[in-house]
């Protein structure tokens, strides 16, 4: 239903920005922005078309839906999303402190969830996830859990060693760095041997070429 059939005027744009009111589109601070009438803004209101969901039309064309993202959450059926910004900050947190793996059974969640969360963090969350992630957090901090990096890597729990201590912020996970080296190593024992015999020959041609350069 239309805001004209619906009796509900296009909202007034913001001042000093010039605009048409029966328009459901304005460029506002050279963003584009869309009227949203959804259930959190009955009156009207103006929101960047980013903050809209994308669906193809019957003519083929693409374009956002009637509502914004945080009226269609808050449809009657539809589960409400948290934004991942706003909480991926803790998962960093879970993930230096316990490390990947550890991190996403205590969430609850798949490794290949936790992989993309921290390598493609995805728009948004649900709340249900979400609220998972910050009582993990909490219970963590509540019980000053942190463990080495090393000991993550030997897995010295399961193997009924003593953990290292934790001394300084160097001593803690890092999935950017630790993750990527250990599966690096792993390519690296899988390697048959004439392909290492190749590997490294070509990086002592590199580096003879480097210093003669």
């Amino acid at each position: 239903m239309s805001a004209v059939a619906d009796h509900r005027a296009i909202p007034d744009p913001p001042p000093g920005v010039p605009g048409n009111r029966r328009a459901t589109f304005l460029v506002i601070g050279r963003v584009r922005h869309k009227a949203c009438y959804g259930r959190l803004h009955p009156e009207g209101k103006w929101i960047p078309v980013t903050d809209f969901h994308q669906r193809r039309w019957a003519n083929g064309n693409r374009g956002p839906r009637p509502n914004c993202k945080a009226c269609d959450s808050a449809t009657s059926g539809v589960e409400q999303q948290i934004p991942f910004r706003r909480i991926g900050w803790m998962v960093d947190e879970l993930v230096a402190r316990l490390g990947q793996a550890e991190a996403a059974r205590r969430i609850g969640v798949g490794h290949t969830t936790m992989w993309g969360w921290i390598h493609h963090p995805p728009p948004a969350v649900r709340r249900r996830t979400a609220r998972k992630i910050v009582v993990a957090l909490h219970a963590v901090r509540q019980r000053g859990e942190v463990r080495h990096r090393l000991s993550i890597h030997h897995g010295a729990s399961m193997r009924g060693k003593t953990e290292r201590e934790v001394r300084s912020r160097k001593d803690l996970y890092k999935p950017h760095g630790d993750a990527d080296n250990q599966a690096s190593r792993r390519r690296w024992a899988n390697l048959p041997q004439e392909r290492r015999e190749i590997v490294l020959a070509y990086d002592r041609e590199r580096r003879r070429k480097e210093r003669s350069t």
